[in-house]
């Protein structure tokens, strides 16, 4: 059984902090997957492609080829990790 987990966030814009904790979770699942959460009811600095560039072009740089996707959803995420058959969800904290 494949180990897939989702880190969600607004990543507007991906920070050191959120690298951080994608380094850190990634060796423990087969997949991740990072869901930029789409509220058009925020405010936000950067838009969709802009997050969604930014945060591939991050993850790129630190975590294997084919072991991670960022996509964009709107809605619950929960819905999102059913859909993709997620069994973790991680989270950060902010001190």
């Amino acid at each position: 059984m494949k180990r897939v987990a989702v880190y969600a966030g607004s990543f507007d814009p991906p920070t050191f902090g959120h690298l951080d904790v994608i380094q850190r979770v990634q060796p423990l699942f087969d997949k991740l997957y990072l869901v930029i959460a789409d509220n058009s009811r925020k405010n936000t600095l950067f838009d969709i492609a802009e997050r969604l560039k930014l945060l591939h072009d991050a993850a790129a740089e630190i975590l294997p080829v084919g072991s991670f996707e960022v996509q964009v959803h709107r809605g619950l995420i929960v819905d999102f990790c059913a859909k993709i058959g997620a069994q973790v969800l991680i989270r950060g904290l902010r001190a």
